[in-house]
This record gives C-alpha cells, sequence and structure tokens, in this order.
C-alpha cells in the first residue's frame, strides 16, 4: 500500500514538472511569437491570439508589433509608408490611440515581427493546454515505466 503511494506520488512530480517544462519551452522555443491584440485592427479583432515572425522587410499594409523606445510596452501597427531613410510610418491600433494613431519613424530595430496568422484566444489556449497535458502525460508514462522496470 506505502510503495503504490510512493509510486503515484512519483508519476505525479513527474507530470507536474513535465508542465512546468513544457509551457516554457512552448513559450520561449517556439520560432513564431504570439500577443493577444486589444481591440479591432485589419483582420484582426479583439481577443485574438496573433502570430508574429520577424521579418528581414516590411511592406505597406502589414501589421507589426512594435516596442515604443521609452517604455517596454508593445503596440500593434499597420505600415502605412516606408520613409526614405528607411524607416516606417505606422498607424497605431487600439482606442487608446484614436486622438493620435500616426506615428512616424520607426525603425527597424523598435519592430519585433509582423502578424502572420490568427486564432481566437478562446481556441488557442484551451488547445495549446491540451497539447502541453498530453506531452507531459507520454513522457511521464515513458519515464515511470523506465524507472519501475529496474
Amino acid at each position: 500500500m506505502i510503495a503504490n503511494k510512493k509510486k503515484i506520488g512519483l508519476f505525479i512530480v513527474i507530470f507536474v514538472l513535465l508542465i512546468v517544462v513544457f509551457s516554457i519551452l512552448l513559450n520561449f522555443v517556439l520560432p513564431v511569437k504570439t500577443r493577444v491584440i486589444n481591440g479591432n485592427f485589419g483582420n484582426y479583432t479583439n481577443g485574438d491570439v496573433i502570430f508574429i515572425s520577424k521579418s528581414d522587410s516590411y511592406k505597406v499594409g502589414d501589421i507589426i508589433i512594435y516596442k515604443i523606445s521609452s517604455t517596454d510596452e508593445s503596440i500593434f501597427a499597420e505600415v502605412i509608408e516606408k520613409n526614405t531613410d528607411g524607416t516606417y510610418k505606422i498607424k497605431r491600433a487600439g482606442e487608446e490611440y484614436i486622438n493620435n494613431p500616426i506615428e512616424n519613424n520607426i525603425n527597424e530595430g523598435q519592430i519585433m515581427g509582423k502578424g502572420i496568422a490568427s486564432l481566437s484566444m478562446y481556441i488557442f489556449y484551451p488547445l495549446l493546454l491540451i497539447v502541453n497535458l498530453f506531452l507531459a502525460y507520454i513522457l511521464t508514462v515513458i519515464i515511470y515505466k523506465k524507472l519501475n522496470s529496474h
């Protein structure tokens, strides 16, 4: 009876550790990053998870996410013009910029990437959780069997 409780405890510990590891890996290792948009912009709507990817160049109409140089805040915007000096003129997304939506001279160093796809957060996060739990469970079973085979 005590041996079974120890085995169950070991299984749970391995499972929880793997969930944490997979959560970290899925957030930091994937080549595509995600952000949740606040407000409607282009083809994206409030609550969409936007998959962003760094690009060598950006063109008019691209939806980008960039960082304000004075803060760590990231903002969605649409490229509306490429300036002759290589910087971009953009139109910011969100209701908070309704009075001042245009910003000029955004350089490539500030741009984190452009939107390449989107998925509703009500689908994305449950799907991510299911994948995480499935991978953690499968790997836990494999490790558990290896530990108990000795």
